[in-house]
């Protein structure tokens, strides 16, 4: 049923991809087929009768492109918007040409009056956005985007991810199987398909229980088919219409993240890739406003992958905060040279933009076909666009020019994006101990997400594309330890999810959890909290030495560095060493000390804005007020000696200056005290430092908790956690959840308000152990190390790299202590044991390898059959058949 209901729907219009030849054409230079001679079977006569209709014919095919192009020049020179741009130099990469939107076009004065009136509400080259664009290696179906892309290509055997997700999701579920089918054959949605649009399957209702194993929306769109390589200039134009038509329907569905596979069947991947970034570009570009946050391109095939991110420079992450329009011009000039050594222009369909494009002619014998395929495509595009009626333009080198958006494309999202807050990630119910530390471990992992898996440093300008450079080496590096990193992460934060295997370490010393922190942030996702207060007066350093064996380090041990920044740096940088890593601590605390009234007023300002641009009034009780913080005040109260330890770290420095000034003027006796003092100081100084950074990380989980408390009333629905049916009703009836944050006239802290919301609803809190018997990390003692820093207790843990713990033959007896201590039952021990051990059934090998297709046990994790795809053998071929058919005998 499955394979009739998606082949109705992937039963696109043939002119796509081949042309209709029953296009009216000329009658007088038509020839009855039955009658039509080959040129070598023709006479003299014939010949010279043929030789004239062909030279009449190509005569008038110039008079028409000569057309073309005048009516083309004259629409550019009346509304082409390049600006004139000064051409520079790059120091870090002299050699680079200019771009072609950097040339200078001469405008009259009444062409910039009219440029100037059109100026007013026109797309801006160099606005910057909220959103990242990355290429992925990782399944599309694990992905933590709210919605994927599903193409159909033409039958239900070439569609294999349609294939895939029909068999995964709609197989035990008879319901949801009946709902997929009717949206598969519904003819509305077959008639967008088929004109080049996108259609939107929600396989998360808000009418249907919750699932987590998919909670996504599909993305249905038919992309072009090809044979034998034909790329046209109609494949170009259809492949760009369907990445288009995608954003498009998301974006209007207020989805905050969208994940393509590479469109096209049988298009070259890196030509596809290309195309792909490209149109986001130029979507970004047009838009008013957008609500998207993160768009992946996601190849899952290992040698495709390294081929494509070879042909981008190894620049795998595009932050729209950093990188603008004009940036990413300069960019596409070094891709598309690599594919295409002319520079051809192209319409991109549904706007009025004409940027770089591979193909630039026709296939001679159905050009009229071809061009009104194009004109149809266009058409059906801006319809959804919402563009003027300008014409669909294809300029080869000589004509070509870039021209950029002058009319924003309307995807229905006003001008002042206000999107509902992020869910509970975990579940409410779980033990609180595992509550609150899986919470942290979830804050960690997406740190990692969002600066380690696809670290970029440098953009725009100084980005050097030379292969021989250190840039480009130290990328290519980079990507080489981090291409497995995405999905192992995906892994982890799943697990955690579902699982919540961390116990806290909270000393509950006043009854409550005082590290208690509710992260809801999802994976990879911008974070409000951490850009503006956290990153607000500092920047994230990466280790790259550090991230040898970061897949297996990140099981074991995970410490993020935030350190101080001047106002002009980035928000993030790497080092190669520690010893450069320590050099970049000695100055960023050295400019923070001196720098330090400033700095706190700046971080006091930006807290009251967050606090006021979100509404984070709630008072959440046993925490501080981030309003009522006053950083001058505590570091007075530090300078006063605030713990033993800075007392003795103020009574070493003065005695180390008491022993300086005591040595003799000259000699080693001198030096070795100035050593020493140097040293004390500076042991006082970073301490001080981190007394304040564990001050701004308890401010940090405050705010976090003050979200939590803001949205909990809407995020915490019926269905999550599973209400019981009897209770609905009282549930919406008595939806108000401010008098469960209210105990004896004050604030309740968030363990009490969760323990009230169960008791209300007559919902029993479960330890993680009874829903899953296994660790998902394998490293219950070490994971621990995951947490950051919070409080006074381990204050050197986030601006160090922690030393990986030895094993330990006491690690069963530590593990049982932690069980014991977040209330899970430790093991049965039995002493009459038999003589022999129970037999132990570890499965049998069902699970496939996602990159060489080997059979492992359920238990394996590691891929060590081809070292998670580092090694690649080509499958065997097929013998032939009548080679087969011996064997058979």
């Amino acid at each position: 049923m499955f394979s009739e209901a998606a082949a109705s729907i992937t039963e696109a219009d043939e002119s796509t991809q081949r042309p209709q030849t029953s296009s009216p054409v000329d009658s007088s230079d038509a020839v009855p087929e039955v009658n039509k001679k080959k040129i070598k079977d023709m006479n003299k006569d014939e010949k010279r009768e043929y030789n004239k209709r062909m030279a009449q014919k190509s005569k008038n095919k110039k008079a028409v492109e000569k057309a073309a192009i005048d009516a083309l020049k004259d629409d550019r020179k009346r509304k082409s918007v390049v600006v004139d741009e000064p051409e520079t130099v790059n120091p870090a990469n002299p050699n680079k040409k200019p771009c072609v939107s950097d040339k200078i076009s001469s405008d009259s004065e009444e062409e910039m009056t009219l440029k100037e009136k059109l100026s007013l509400d026109m797309p801006d080259r160099y606005r910057k956005r909220e959103c990242k664009v990355r290429f992925a290696f990782i399944d599309l179906f694990k992905v933590e985007t709210d919605a994927i892309v599903i193409p159909h290509y033409r039958t239900f055997e070439n569609s294999k991810l349609l294939q895939r997700l029909s068999s995964n999701f709609c197989t035990t579920d008879q319901e949801l199987r009946a709902l997929f089918e009717e949206f598969l054959t519904d003819d509305e949605n077959k008639k967008e398909i088929n004109t080049y649009g996108a259609t939107v399957f929600n396989w998360n209702s808000d009418d249907r229980e919750r699932t987590r194993t998919f909670g996504k929306h599909s993305v249905h769109v038919a992309p072009p088919v090809i044979e034998k390589e034909q790329f046209t200039v109609v494949t170009e134009a259809h492949l760009r219409a369907s990445y288009l038509s995608c954003l498009l329907k998301s974006d209007r569905l207020y989805h905050q993240s969208i994940a393509f596979p590479l469109l096209g069947l049988g298009v070259c991947a890196k030509r596809s890739a290309a195309i792909f970034l490209q149109t986001v570009f130029a979507y970004m570009h047009a838009v008013k406003e957008t609500n998207f946050k993160l768009i992946y391109l996601v190849i899952p095939d290992m040698y495709v992958y390294k081929e494509v991110v070879k042909m981008f420079s190894y620049v795998r992450e595009f932050d729209l905060n950093r990188w603008t329009t004009i940036d990413y011009l300069r960019f596409e000039r070094h891709v598309f040279d690599q594919l295409k050594e002319k520079n051809h222009y192209a319409t991109i369909p549904g706007t009025d933009m004409i940027w770089r494009a591979l193909k630039a002619s026709f296939y001679r014998n159905v050009a009229k076909e071809s061009k009104c395929v194009l004109e149809d495509i266009h058409l059906q595009m801006r319809q959804r666009t919402g563009g003027r009626g300008t014409p669909f333009r294809i300029l080869p080198e000589e004509d070509g020019q870039l021209l950029m958006a002058q009319e924003h494309i309307q995807n229905g999202v006003p001008e002042n994006v206000c999107l509902a807050g992020n869910p509970v990630l975990l579940d409410i119910r779980f033990d609180m101990r595992n509550f609150c530390g899986s919470n942290r471990i979830l804050r960690n992992l997406w740190i990692v997400s969002n600066y380690h898996m696809y670290y970029q440093e440098h953009t725009g300008d100084a980005l050097d594309l030379d292969r021989r450079s250190d840039q480009y080496k130290e990328r290519k590096r980079l990507f080489k330890q981090h291409r497995q990193l995405h999905s192992e992460v995906v892994k982890m934060w799943n697990d955690t999810i579902e699982n919540a295997p961390f116990s806290c370490q909270c000393t509950m010393e006043n009854g409550h959890h005082e590290n208690m922190m509710v992260f809801m942030t999802k994976l990879s996702y911008p974070d409000i909290i951490m850009d503006r207060w956290i990153l607000g007066e500092r920047e994230f350093v990466l280790n790259r030495e550090d991230n040898e064996n970061f897949v297996k380090d990140i099981r074991e041990r995970y410490n993020a560095v935030f350190l101080h920044r001047s106002s002009e740096e980035s928000k993030c940088r790497s080092v190669p060493n520690k010893a450069a890593l320590q050099n970049i601590i000695n100055n960023s605390v050295l400019i923070w000390l001196n720098s330090r009234p400033a700095v706190f007023d700046r971080q006091h300002q930006a807290l009251l804005g967050l606090i006021e641009d979100y509404e984070l009034n709630g008072v959440v009780g046993e925490e501080m007020s981030p309003e009522h913080h006053d950083a001058k005040q505590f570091d007075f109260e530090i300078e006063a000696g605030i713990d033993s330890k800075t007392r003795k770290l103020q009574d070493d420095r003065l005695s180390a200056t008491l022993e300086y000034a005591r040595a003799s003027k000259e000699g080693k006796e001198k030096e070795e005290a100035k050593r020493h003092l140097d040293k004390c100081t500076k042991a006082l100084t970073e301490y001080r430092y981190m007394l304040h950074y564990s001050k701004d990380l308890e401010i940090e989980r405050s705010l976090r908790n003050r979200f939590f408390r803001r949205d909990c009333a809407d995020i915490i629905n019926p269905s999550y956690p599973i209400v019981n049916p009897n209770d609905i009703e009282q549930y919406w009836l008595d939806y108000d959840d401010e008098p469960l944050w209210m105990r004896d006239g004050s604030a309740c802290t968030v363990e009490e308000y969760i323990s009230r919301k169960l008791e209300k609803f007559h919902l029993d809190s479960f330890y993680p152990s009874e829903s899953t018997p296994y660790d998902p990390l394998n490293a219950s003692e070490n994971v621990l190390n995951l947490f950051d820093s919070f409080g006074s207790n381990s204050t050197h843990s986030s601006l160090y790299p922690s030393q990986p713990s030895s094993p330990s033959s006491t690690s069963g007896i530590a593990s049982n202590k932690k069980n014991k201590k977040s209330g899970i039952p430790p093991p049965i021990t039995e002493t009459d044991r038999d003589p022999y051990p129970d037999i132990l059934d570890i499965g049998d090998l069902t699970v496939s390898c996602p990159y060489c297709g080997a059979l492992s046990f359920e238990g394996e994790r590691t891929w060590s059959c081809c070292k998670n795809g580092a090694i690649w053998i080509e499958p065997l071929k097929q013998i032939p058949e009548e080679i087969r058919q011996l064997f058979k005998g």
